[in-house]
Order: C-alpha cells, then sequence, then structure tokens
C-alpha cells in the first residue's frame, strides 16, 4: 500500500511466489487480489459497510449489483451467525 504514499521507497525486497512484489513491474491490483492485510486496528473505507465489503469483488472484476448483492448478504450472514 505504499504506492500510494508520495515520496515513499521501499529498500528491500518482499518475495512472494518467488517474486519481488515491490519490483517496478509488480502489478500491485494482482499483488493486492491474491494477499490479505491484517491490521492492528480497524480501518474501513470512508464508505457505507455494503460498499466496504463489496470492495474486494469489483476489484476482482465481479459487476453485476445482482451478484455483488448476493456475495455482500452471504458475507454478511457468516459474520454475524458463523
Amino acid at each position: 500500500m505504499n504506492d500510494v504514499i508520495p515520496g515513499c521507497r521501499v529498500k528491500e525486497k518482499v518475495l512472494f511466489h518467488g517474486k519481488n512484489i515491490y519490483d517496478q513491474n509488480a502489478d500491485a491490483a494482482e499483488v493486492r487480489k491474491k494477499i490479505g492485510m491484517v491490521f492492528q486496528k480497524t480501518k474501513s473505507f470512508p464508505k457505507s459497510i455494503y460498499e466496504n465489503v463489496a470492495y474486494g469483488q469489483r476489484v476482482a472484476g465481479i459487476k453485476s449489483n445482482y451478484k455483488l448483492d448476493e456475495i455482500v448478504e452471504r458475507s454478511l450472514k457468516k459474520l454475524l451467525c458463523g
């Protein structure tokens, strides 16, 4: 996520499946699809709960509002009901 911070530089390598995720040729969107982030403090996007849950699916290419509705509902039910 450092790629969105102006002036931020990375001096070392972070390898994922043998490839440096900070390489100039690395696709940040592809890296984010494959590697999850766990933060010490909850940090959601400044959007609705729906939009926060649907965000990753949109990045993954799901465009159908019907499909997004299903995914968000299923995800929230799992969260609340286990």
